[in-house]
């Protein structure tokens, strides 16, 4: 499938517009992804799943592919977004909060030996628990992981130390020492949170493990609102103009539908059903014609 189709289908498909698409592809390239097109998807389906911008979105992504070498891997980059969507809908977790904390830790944590979905259930612990946000749970684990690499000696990695630390009582040494070479209360609060709470954690892995597909869904019904179904009529009326060569033809297009819209308007409100069967009948229309995309130096 060349670029142009693919374009028009994903937008489509996340009701977004072309442009967006083209412009997340093109920024992606840009940062040397081979796969670029593939990675924009996920981004995409991110993004509506869990409404958030398309540069939280580009974030979490980049850095969860270059943390554990998974740019060339999308099949496993897209298992760590469902294992974190999962997460979200199954625990007081905001997606949006594990966007921002994964952005900010993955590259640390996957060097200390922690695997996505272990650093992705401790963030969720962490700010389900607490009033801490995503980029400040992630700057306490940040913390949380140095003083244990100070304090550590018997070669086990940070997760396994904080299991062991869990079962202590927070008088015990181990675990106050930890306590103690915390800084700030956030980051007193977040090894707390985490420690506490170290069932939620084991549950969360499992929700993780258990996710199959679940951005992908969620995305996709996350499009059928108002703008979203605004964004497809327009990604449809892009594809329409785009085949079009002859400039007289464009306009003369651009003037019936703006006449007919016009009418539309003039007869008192459509109503849902009408709207539904007029974009059905100008989006299948559109469809049967064969197309080039122009835009962003893409061709057929």
């Amino acid at each position: 499938m060349n670029i142009g189709t693919q374009a028009y289908e994903i937008a489509e498909k996340y009701g977004r517009s072309v442009t967006e698409y083209l412009s997340c592809v093109e920024t992606l390239s840009k940062s040397g992804y081979q796969n670029a097109a593939s990675l924009a998807e996920l981004v995409f389906a991110l993004q509506s799943a869990g409404n958030l911008t398309s540069d939280l979105s580009q974030q979490y992504v980049i850095a969860t592919a270059n943390a554990y070498s998974l740019d060339s891997n999308i099949q496993a980059l897209n298992q760590s977004l469902d294992g974190a969507n999962n997460i979200s809908n199954l625990n007081a977790v905001s997606l949006s909060d594990l966007a921002e904390g994964m952005s900010i830790i993955a590259s640390q944590a996957a060097s200390a030996g922690i695997q996505i979905d272990e650093v992705t259930a401790a963030l969720g612990t962490m700010t389900s628990t607490t009033q801490l946000s995503g980029t400040e749970a992630a700057a306490a684990f940040r913390s949380i992981l140095n003083s244990l690499d100070t304090l550590s000696t018997d070669g086990q990695n940070p997760m396994e130390q904080l299991q062991a630390m869990s079962k202590l009582t927070p008088q015990s040494s181990n675990r106050s020492n930890l306590y103690n070479s915390l800084s700030t209360d956030d980051e007193r609060a977040a090894l707390n949170a985490l420690l506490n709470n170290w069932s939620l954690y084991e549950k969360m892995i499992q929700d993780y493990s258990n996710a199959s597909g679940s951005i992908t869904t969620d995305a996709i019904q996350n499009t059928n609102t108002w703008e979203s179904a605004i964004s497809r009529l327009s990604t449809s009326f892009t594809k329409l103009i785009d085949s079009f060569t002859n400039q007289d033809v464009i306009i003369d297009a651009t003037n019936a539908l703006t006449h007919l819209l016009d009418l539309i308007a003039k007869t008192g409100p459509v109503g849902a059903i009408g709207f539904t069967g007029l974009s059905v009948g100008i989006t299948a229309f559109m469809k049967n014609l064969d197309y080039p995309v122009r835009l962003y130096g893409y061709g057929a």
